[in-house]
């Protein structure tokens, strides 16, 4: 009886430490989100047969095209924070050399050089 118990207690505090993690992951995620949403925003587009290529589109807070990327080899996780926040960093740099009129330095390979490893 006591194993039993000891069991459930066990099952029941994984199941809710589990929830909290996840909890603290999405809402961080759901903040990076939000901070880059008020400049701009980018829009991945994968395909399910060929999951290690990607294409990245940025759009400005205008709905306009500033900026677009593919990726080969690598598998973007958008459910990690840090994948967020590589995107997020190259939406802000692409954000600002539009609006400054600027051509992209390093244009084709922004992303690449975020997620090289």
């Amino acid at each position: 009886m006591k194993s039993i118990l000891l069991v459930l207690f066990f099952t029941i505090a994984y199941l809710a430490l589990g929830r909290n993690a996840h909890a603290r992951a999405t809402r961080s995620a759901d903040t990076l989100l939000q901070a880059a949403a008020e400049t701009g925003y980018w829009v991945v587009e994968s395909n399910l047969q060929r999951p290690k290529e990607a294409t990245v589109y940025f759009y400005n807070a205008g709905h306009e095209l500033v900026y677009q990327e593919a990726l080969h080899g690598v598998r973007l996780n958008l459910d990690r924070p840090r994948t967020v926040r590589r995107l997020n960093n190259v939406l802000r740099e692409t954000i600002d050399a539009h609006s400054r009129k600027r051509t992209i330095a390093g244009s084709g390979t922004l992303l690449a050089s975020q997620f090289a490893r």
